[in-house]
């Protein structure tokens, strides 16, 4: 038996439309094509929407602080960046001091456009 949805205005969607809910109003457009490449900003399948410098992904946040390390943060989508010194991470990390980079960044988005696609690496 084939589920049939409907929009909260009780239109059915088709299989060649999908829902996009934009503000609490849902509206029916058409699914993009799949040959179609899109290269402003990489797709969740493609890669992990972080990426990390091969040397930093073991150490947690105070090993980082206690050698002084600079991190840098970079945005793939808007190219925006800032720095991380010491005595900033010192203030603004304090509840995770025992985290791992790799955790770390899970939770980071940019400060420009709140993108989650960032690289960190040392600054």
């Amino acid at each position: 038996m084939a589920v049939s949805h409907r929009s909260r205005y009780g239109h059915l969607f088709s299989k060649g439309k999908c829902a996009v809910a934009f503000h609490g109003h849902t509206t029916m457009r058409g699914k993009p094509p799949a040959s179609r490449s899109v290269t402003a900003m990489p797709h969740p399948e493609n890669r992990p929407p972080y990426q990390v410098s091969p040397d930093l992904p073991r150490l947690l946040v105070a090993e980082i602080i206690e050698q002084g390390m600079r991190i840098k943060i970079s945005c793939d989508n808007c190219h925006h960046e800032t720095v991380w010194t010491r005595a900033y991470m010192e203030r603004r990390l304090r509840k995770q001091l025992g985290l791992t980079v790799v955790r770390l960044a899970a939770r980071l988005r940019c400060g420009g456009c709140r993108s989650e696609y960032v690289h960190i690496s040392r600054g």
